[in-house]
């Protein structure tokens, strides 16, 4: 019987710290990870949870600054077996890249090293203020693009559903196209073309000519295997198709969630991941409903029903 990986969201580990110094944070986490130990689960980083937790940290005055120095800490001391190492997830691109050819990348993880520098330091010194630290450029940078990228890429969608598509209103003066697309979208065929879509990313990214036999079974493999993100993105276009006019481009705008949500769902696979089954903690409603819909209840839990399951505080 395979063991489980256990990986955490944003919101789960801004929550367990919430009001709690750094000392506190390590002493929760210390005390988590003796009792996953005896139900023989560890925890795995999620690439871009480090990343969301520390872009806040890059400016003191955020309000959320205190609150993801303590986040960021027990995130490090979750997923880090020991001192200097951690285990850390791939980003989809990279999953993909796996699960199809069996190459293994970690294209950011020099970014979460540095990110998990910030973190050492926070312990080795409480007081040290990591909006000061040289990594922050490379960290806002790096969220701005990863942004941008996502929002290109739902632009490029929309544009391929509505050619018309002005960037900001879809189907304008058009409601029978709007109705057609939108029965379009229900229909399975449209997640196998997410799925496809995937799979042709990933011949690119390693320069393989995707005419061959195998890309049919592939993008079949890719939408089971990734059910619960290809799911989620289909309902964001969708969404945005019935929303009719739309603004990805702005600041705190209520698609902005979108993007951290789905790739935190590229982690929790309908495959094995280091011979483990990934399970998500999460008490964001939006991910924790979308990941329900394709998984039973053992593979996707509130923080409060992990703790128990757990047995903490024990």
């Amino acid at each position: 019987m395979n063991e489980h990986m256990t990986i955490f969201d944003v919101n789960a580990y801004r929550q367990l710290t919430y009001g709690k110094d750094i000392d506190e944070s390590i002493s929760i986490m210390e005390k988590i990870k003796s009792l996953e130990d005896k139900k023989k689960l560890q925890a795995y980083c999620s690439p871009f949870v480090p990343v969301e937790l520390a872009y806040h940290l890059c400016d003191s005055n955020d309000p959320a600054f205190a609150n993801c120095k303590s986040a960021l800490v027990a995130n490090y001391i979750h997923t880090s077996p020991s001192s200097n190492s951690f285990r850390l997830l791939a980003e989809k691109e990279s999953l993909v890249m796996a699960f199809l050819f069996n190459v293994r990348q970690h294209p950011h993880k020099n970014l979460i090293e540095s990110i998990f520098k910030m973190a050492t330091d926070l312990i080795d010194d409480h007081s040290n203020d990591p909006s000061n630290s040289s990594y922050c450029s490379l960290i806002e940078s790096s969220v701005k693009k990863a942004e941008q990228d996502f929002i290109d890429n739902v632009l490029l969608a929309l544009k391929e559903i509505d050619p018309n598509f002005d960037g900001i209103e879809t189907f304008k003066n058009n409601k029978e196209g709007r109705k057609v697309a939108l029965s379009s979208l229900e229909n399975s065929g449209h997640a196998l073309k997410i799925a496809f879509g995937l799979v042709l990313s990933a011949h690119r990214e390693l320069e393989i000519d995707p005419n061959h036999e195998d890309i049919d079974r592939m993008t079949i493999d890719i939408l089971r295997i990734f059910k619960a993100p290809i799911k989620f993105y289909h309902k964001l276009l969708y969404k945005l198709v019935m929303a009719s006019k739309i603004n990805m481009h702005s600041k705190g705008g209520k698609w902005g969630n979108w993007f951290w949500d789905i790739e935190h769902t590229f982690s929790v696979t309908n495959s094995l991941i280091d011979s483990r089954i990934p399970i998500m903690v999460s008490n964001d409603k939006q991910l924790y409903d979308n990941l329900l819909e394709v998984y039973d209840s053992d593979r996707v839990y509130k923080l409060d029903e992990y703790l128990e399951y757990i047995g903490f505080p024990a």
